[in-house]
């Protein structure tokens, strides 16, 4: 999918429009086409990365990337969701990589692995209480009592 930029949008938000294009066909059951737009967004999204800063460079790979997982689990290829994700996860930040652990989950459930799904789920839930109790007495120290 060609995409023109014709707004005046600063880089990261042009960047996540072009994303959005893709979630739009994948919405419209355009799987295949859905795809290739993520993929052509996540190679401009890898050709700016000097022009965006840190934060918007990992968020919107991680947006990528969520999108791209969720079009191959909908053609029935959860493996190759993975493998992208394994890819173009490598150099994004520990954090977001640890968001991703619910795509595991989601790919054991999608598998029949009830069980590996149920612990990798409860794991990340584990995980999101600790960074948020972490977080919580980082801002606020007086809740360490």
């Amino acid at each position: 999918m060609k995409f023109k930029r014709i707004s005046n949008y600063t880089l990261p938000y042009h960047l996540l429009i072009k994303i959005d294009s893709g979630t739009v066909l994948y919405k419209q059951g355009k799987y295949l086409e859905a795809k290739k737009a993520v993929l052509s967004s996540i190679n401009q999204v890898e050709t700016s990365k000097t022009n965006l800063s840190l934060s918007h460079y990992n968020g919107l790979k991680h947006i990528a990337v969520t999108r791209l997982f969720y079009i191959e689990k909908r053609l029935g290829n959860i493996s190759q969701g993975l493998k992208y994700m394994n890819l173009f996860s490598r150099d994004m930040n520990p954090i977001y990589k640890k968001k991703q652990l619910i795509f595991y989950a989601v790919a054991y459930g999608e598998l029949g692995n009830y069980n590996k799904s149920i612990a990798l789920l409860n794991t990340h839930l584990k995980d999101i209480q600790s960074d948020e109790k972490n977080f919580c007495t980082a801002v606020f120290p007086e809740l360490k009592k």
